[in-house]
């Protein structure tokens, strides 16, 4: 499976977002379940042959560690690094695409979520190999949000692949194979957050 499927799909997915809440439909959107059927499916269409019996696409896909959502704190990357990572439970990539390098993903939208379910996500991408390609995507389509409203969610974002890095001990993110494809659809526009290859906090700047 290459790369370009799965953006083809995530970007059909923002498609699909963008003309339901054009027909009036943004409040049907109700849960992340929603986007990711509706990338599964697409996805499915990127096949030319399309067989179970080979798993192409593993939804929740358990992660090659453990952690304790009870003891993450995302004011002390340190605390976290010594009492959440590697005890607990392991954890479920929303979805694994087989392949040489494998593809993880994971999803949040269409509504702002904590701030630790962002941290989680990245925890679960990061603790991958470095080699792994991880993409994390998000589609949110609060109805109402100004510039401010949107500023803080870009922080929030930005602090939580800040905190993770630290707690790993990751120095160089540009070597982690991590995408971000991160799209508002508010009622005064679209605002594209980060769509393609993590560059640091580059990307950010101009909301921050």
């Amino acid at each position: 499976m290459t790369l370009e499927s799965v953006i083809r799909a995530i970007n059909r997915t923002d498609e699909t977002v963008r003309v339901l809440i054009e027909r009036g439909h943004r409040t049907e959107i109700r849960n992340e379940r929603y986007l990711h059927h509706m990338f599964s499916s697409y996805f499915r269409d990127e096949l030319t042959k399309f067989d179970w019996n080979d798993l192409p696409i593993k939804p929740e896909y358990p992660t090659n560690f453990c952690f304790s959502r009870d003891h993450i704190d995302i004011n002390d990357p340190e605390f976290t690094r010594e009492n959440a990572i590697d005890v607990g439970k392991q954890g479920n990539l929303d979805f694994l695409i087989g392949g040489d390098p494998e593809i993880v993903i994971e999803w949040k939208g269409p509504v702002n979520c904590p701030e630790q379910d962002i941290v989680e996500a990245f925890l679960k991408l990061l603790k991958r190999d470095s080699n792994d390609l991880k993409i994390f995507a998000a589609i949110y389509t609060t109805k109402s949000g100004g510039r401010d409203h949107l500023r803080k969610l870009v922080a929030k974002i930005s602090r939580s692949i800040e905190f993770v890095a630290k707690t790993l001990d990751l120095n160089d993110l540009n070597i982690q194979n991590l995408q971000l494809f991160i799209r508002s659809h508010y009622e005064g526009g679209v605002h594209d957050i980060c769509w393609g290859p993590y560059e640091g906090f580059a990307p950010f700047a101009s909301l921050r």
